[in-house]
């Protein structure tokens, strides 16, 4: 998701001077979208990969 998200912020925001340092290239663009896209994925979806039967008391 955040590959795609960094993919569309160089296609659609960009620089069009090529004198920024992320948006210039394609690869760091993309690079930098994954790895907030890996840092927010917890805090946007915080209960993704629990086991949901761990709350049942017994």
């Amino acid at each position: 998701m955040g590959c795609a998200g960094g993919w569309l912020y160089y296609r659609y925001v960009g620089c069009t001077t090529g004198t920024c340092a992320v948006t210039s290239s394609l690869w760091l663009s993309t690079g930098f979208g994954y790895i907030l896209g890996s840092l927010l994925y917890p805090v946007l979806w915080p209960g993704r990969g629990k086991r949901q039967d761990c709350d049942r008391a017994e």
